[in-house]
């Protein structure tokens, strides 16, 4: 019987294996401000997502990662006030979680961080997880949809577009 971490391994690396894409397929990896407005029904970009093919979207873990630090932070600090509703957040979790599950999570890999360090300073000043992000999809051979064409426009060899206009 495998124990908890050669279940995990396992489990991760069949996970990349069966979401890494051959090179001429076309990918969408959402950033996480594309997400956000997925979760507000952005007109533009629901109307995007329902015209692409439901296996050609994908989020990054780190993204799941950002917007779970986020909540998770919110209702830590919603405990040391007493005038907080942790009710409240707790349910916009429960929400996250589930919108989240929605979506293909693509894991982030050993050689998107290459890519990422290998990034040169003036680069990374742009922001560690918009950088991450970057290299992730250009690693998985995906597109970034954005709002935030300026910032990813600046990090050499990332393609993106912008669903939002």
């Amino acid at each position: 019987m495998k124990t908890g971490v050669e279940w995990i391994r396992k489990w991760t690396w069949e996970a990349i294996r069966k979401k890494t894409r051959r090179q001429n397929e076309l990918a969408y990896l959402f950033d996480t401000d594309t997400i956000n407005l997925t979760f507000r029904n952005h007109p533009q970009v629901i109307a995007r997502t329902a015209r692409t093919p439901a296996e050609d979207i994908f989020i990054s873990s780190l993204s799941a990662e950002e917007l779970l630090r986020g909540i998770l932070s919110e209702i830590n600090r919603a405990r040391s006030r007493p005038t907080a509703s942790i009710a409240a957040l707790s349910l916009y979790l429960v929400d996250l979680l589930e919108g989240l599950a929605e979506f293909q999570i693509l894991p982030y890999t050993d050689e998107a961080e290459r890519l990422f360090r290998s990034f040169p300073a003036s680069v990374k000043r742009i922001g560690g997880m918009d950088c991450r992000i970057a290299a992730h999809a250009i690693v998985s051979g995906s597109i970034v949809i954005t709002r935030n064409t300026q910032d990813f426009a600046r990090i050499p060899g990332v393609q993106l577009e912008d669903w939002s206009v």
